[in-house]
């Protein structure tokens, strides 16, 4: 388990040795957070010198969080060893350290940008990136110079975080998915500012893409935006979408227009064994519901697993009480602590990483003998949400032998 805090010990250069020896002791990101201002800054610049030498060069994954003032440097010194590196807040002082661009071992590059400054591009020298994540709002095919050409795991969104500025994507995105021949994982988020217009090439073809997965905060790149009827991946196997169940004053208009794109993008994939689609529902900041309750103290998902005939029926079994009739169980995840969509909504593998997850707790219900609630509340009951509709006819579409789907409906308490 990777440590929380690093305690400078002095033992015997025997132990020392062995701990230098073992890959597992070493293998944890580094986190060098500097965001707090010159108090953090002071101790950090104390304390860096002697967190190296212990590390030396077992020192592989950082995760270095700066601002464009910050004078603290050091980790950008060793950045030709990282395997891994996230520069979190402003990458621009890389560029005032001499070599820290070069970085021969590097696999995976995250760089998480708050403000990005007009300058000339950032080149990077990465002979052996693979996985790339880009949160910039900045152009950029013009802000960073990389090995395109030879990524396969890309994610894409606005700047971080998104809680704070949720930003726009940049509307040269499908410019950038033409540069990576090689993409095989995919991975889009839309942030709830997407006014603009993204640009429209009707030959954008990912060849050799696998998996797809897009989270569309805001529904304002699927509802607003007609990216997915330029793209085409006829090897895409699986296919993920999470996206907001909004309110009650919601329109559904939005939901009709991205179902139109996922039915016709998903028609052109003839790999395809999986759609899993995350319906994300929760109270505004001004509380607004169909009928007021109590919020939920933890987070609640309904799921539901089969083929199109199941999804095909599902609307008309569901009673008014908010639980489904003749369809035999549903999965019930509930889940001890309490978690925010927007703190997840920029990690993918979003459905394995936290649906699946471990600390969660499953089980079945049936539906309840009895009369049907008076006042029903999507927020508890989300069945009863207007747009179930519409995600089970996009899901009853795909009748391919070996398609598998899952749909699940999370439930957040009101926590923003």
């Amino acid at each position: 388990m990777p440590p929380t805090s690093h305690i400078i010990v002095q033992v015997s250069k025997y132990w020392r040795d062995v701990a230098k020896g073992t890959p597992q002791v070493w293998d944890h990101w580094v986190v060098l957070d500097s965001f707090g201002g010159a108090e953090v800054e002071g101790k950090l610049q104390k304390y860096f010198l002697a967190i190296y030498n212990l590390y030396g060069k077992n020192m592989t994954r950082v995760h270095y969080w700066t601002n464009p003032s910050t004078k603290f440097l050091a980790p950008l010194l060793h950045t030709g060893q990282y395997t891994s590196l996230r520069i979190v807040g402003s990458v621009d002082g890389i560029r005032n350290v001499q070599g820290a661009m070069d970085m021969p071992l590097l696999e995976k590059l995250v760089i998480s940008e708050i403000i990005s400054e007009s300058s000339p591009p950032i080149a990077f020298n990465t002979p052996k990136l693979k996985t790339l994540s880009l949160y910039s709002s900045a152009d950029i095919l013009s802000r960073f110079v990389l090995p395109w050409n030879q990524i396969t795991d890309f994610t894409y969104g606005p700047s971080y975080p998104l809680s704070i500025s949720p930003g726009e994507i940049t509307l040269n995105v499908l410019e950038v998915l033409q540069r990576l021949p090689n993409l095989t994982n995919l991975h889009l988020i839309s942030g709830s500012n997407t006014q603009e217009s993204v640009r429209v090439d009707p030959h954008t073809t990912l060849s050799n893409l696998r998996t797809f997965e897009i989270h569309d905060y805001g529904l304002s790149l699927l509802g607003r935006q007609p990216m997915l009827h330029s793209l085409r991946a006829p090897l895409l196997e699986r296919f993920d979408l999470v996206i907001p169940g909004g309110t009650a004053t919601s329109s559904i208009e939005p939901y009709n227009h991205a179902s139109q794109q996922l039915t016709a993008f998903l028609h052109t994939s003839s790999c395809l064994q999986q759609i899993r689609i995350v319906f994300v529902l929760r109270r505004d900041r001004h509380g607004l519901s169909f009928t007021e309750h109590e919020p939920r103290k933890t987070a609640k998902t309904i799921y539901i697993q089969g083929k199109a005939p199941v999804f095909r029926e599902l609307p008309s079994k569901i009673l008014p009480n908010g639980h489904i009739k003749e369809l035999g169980s549903f999965k019930v995840l509930d889940y001890p602590k309490p978690v925010l969509p927007r703190s997840f909504v920029k990690l993918d593998r979003y459905i394995d990483r936290f649906l699946g997850c471990e600390d969660s707790s499953s089980r079945l219900e049936r539906s309840p003998e009895g009369p049907p609630a008076k006042h029903i509340d999507p927020f508890v009951d989300p069945l009863c949400h207007p747009c179930i509709k519409v995600l089970c006819d996009i899901m009853s579409e795909f009748t391919t032998d070996g398609l598998n789907m899952e749909l699940y409906l999370q439930t957040y308490p009101d926590l923003y």
